[in-house]
This record gives C-alpha cells, structure tokens and sequence, in this order.
C-alpha cells in the first residue's frame, strides 16, 4: 500500500526529471493576482510535463479580466522557474484615463467594450474621443513594452 502512494505522489508531480507543473500553475496565479490587483484572474494552463535542467523554457497562460496572457517561464541553474508576462495587461479605464489626462479639452473616452486590453510590445489600442461639441476623433494607443507604457497616436 505504501509504495502503491509513492508511486501516485511521483507521477502526480511529474516525476524526478520533470517540473512540478501544479506547483508552477499555483505560482502563476499567485504571481498574476499581485501583478494585476483588482482584475479578475481565472485559470493557468501549462504543458502537463516540462523537463527539468537549466535553460529549459515553456509557455503557460492565464486569463486575466477574460484575456488569454502568455507567460513564459525560464528555468535557472538553481531555484524555481522565473516568470515574464509576453504582452502587457492594460484595463479599459486604464487606456481612457491616459487619453483623458492627455486631452486640453474636456471629452469623452471609449476604447472599447472590453475590461482588460491583452497586447504585445508594438501593438496598439483604439480610442475613441468624443468632445463636448459633437465631434469625435480616433486615437491610437502604442504599446511600447509588456509593462504596458503607451504613447498616444493621432491620425495623420
């Protein structure tokens, strides 16, 4: 009976040349609700069997405000994997609040129906301005880098 337990222990944890990826899934939710307080984290999905050994890397995701955001993880000498998010997280109030400060005149902001903006470095958000006069005018919002800094980018 007790081997039998042994036996179910190593292959729930992946065995002695593999990751404990339940381990590592635990540690992406842990790590994304502290990345992204007050967003809605949902599940992790990671490969079921990672290799163990410096330099191996693998890819998981976790939904964030309903997004898919990829996280790739490294695995040093020693030590737990480390984690990098692949896109920057960017929530809709966050994205109207930036054009809004970065207005000279009072508008309104939409960018969009959806909570939380998924995007990769170089990739862009769609804002819509809309000013007291009736008029409205498109912005873009570039993504310069998985922090989520933006720059503001008016039609030519």
């Amino acid at each position: 009976m007790v081997m039998m337990l042994l036996a179910i222990a190593a292959v729930a944890c992946g065995g002695p040349d593999e990751l404990d990826m339940k381990a590592q899934r635990r540690r992406i939710t842990t790590a994304a609700q502290q990345a992204y307080a007050g967003a809605t984290i949902g599940a992790v999905s990671c490969p079921e069997h990672v290799e163990q050994g410096a330099g191996h890397s693998f890819t998981c995701t976790v939904e964030v405000g309903g997004a898919k955001v990829r996280i790739k993880g490294e695995q040093p000498k020693k030590g737990q994997p480390t984690f990098a998010a692949q896109e920057a997280v960017i929530t809709k109030a966050s994205a109207e609040g930036f054009v809004a400060a970065h207005s000279t005149i009072p508008q309104a902001v939409d960018c969009g129906p959806e909570p939380v903006h998924v995007v990769a470095p170089n990739g862009t958000i769609d804002c819509t301005v809309a000013f007291g006069d009736g008029s409205r005018q498109a912005v873009t919002l570039r993504v310069a880098d998985v922090a989520g800094t933006v720059t503001i980018e008016l039609p030519t």
